[in-house]
């Protein structure tokens, strides 16, 4: 799972798991928060909007996003254009290089992640940035934008 700025598309918090439960995906969302607001770890009216998994949809997921400050925004069945950015990591060129081999452990799974999020934010201008990397893109907004 993985939580994303949908203007810088940097992805901000992740974690690898065999199930995504709703206690994880309120701490990914939690600390997605912390890295892009670090002085509240929360934004007045943020907007979420998850993919349709069944974790997004509880009670406790909605409530722990209402303590953070953020609302949800619940992508439609069968709708790309709803649910179309939650994906552009796993569907770019460094997301498709997870699946490339056999891991051999979860913790290499967990280091071909790194490498990959590395590469992501670092390695490969967006048509949509400009063509500049996620990372650059952020780091030329001005100072009030990134608080």
């Amino acid at each position: 799972m993985a939580v994303a700025d949908t203007c810088t598309r940097e992805i901000l918090g992740w974690e690898f798991s065999p199930n995504c439960a709703t206690a994880d995906a309120h701490s990914i969302v939690e600390k997605a928060l912390c890295a892009r607001f670090p002085m509240t770890g929360q934004a007045a009216d943020l907007v979420l909007k998850p993919d349709v998994g069944s974790q997004f949809n509880t009670r406790q997921f909605r409530k722990g996003l209402r303590t953070l400050g953020t609302h949800l925004a619940v992508s439609r069945l069968h709708t790309p254009e709803d649910s179309g950015l939650p994906g552009f990591f796993s569907h770019s060129p460094e997301g498709r290089h997870l699946w490339l081999r056999e891991a051999e452990s979860s913790l290499d799974i967990r280091a071909t992640i790194v490498t990959s999020m590395e590469d992501f934010h670092e390695g490969s201008p967006r048509s949509s940035l400009n063509y500049m990397t996620p990372k650059e893109n952020f780091q030329k907004k001005p100072e009030k934008q990134q608080a």
